[in-house]
């Protein structure tokens, strides 16, 4: 049985193809993983960037007593290997 999302036509959700331009293209699970992968990776520096810029607005990171809210997302890679490039990225782009 196959089931488009309505969100997204060109998405088939039980098999995990891809649907574009009436080319149907099987994903296979280390496709599917690198792109995880990746999107874990993209959000993890986003994150890293964002808290980076908070703490420079608000004064947090240049005073004497100094808070990194971006220094908390520094155990992840003990959890996903995602987070090394991730936190890599971040930091070049955040400094």
């Amino acid at each position: 049985m196959t089931f488009v999302s309505s969100q997204n036509p060109h998405v088939n959700q039980n098999y995990g193809e891809i649907l574009y331009l009436g080319i149907n293209r099987k994903m296979n699970n280390k496709t599917k993983k690198q792109v995880v992968f990746i999107c874990e990776a993209g959000l993890i520096a986003a994150l890293y960037t964002v808290l980076t810029l908070v703490s420079a607005v608000f004064g947090l990171a240049s005073r004497e007593i100094q808070v990194r809210l971006s220094e908390a997302l520094s155990i992840l890679p003990f959890f996903s290997p995602a987070a090394i490039p991730g936190l890599t990225v971040g930091c070049i782009v955040s400094n």
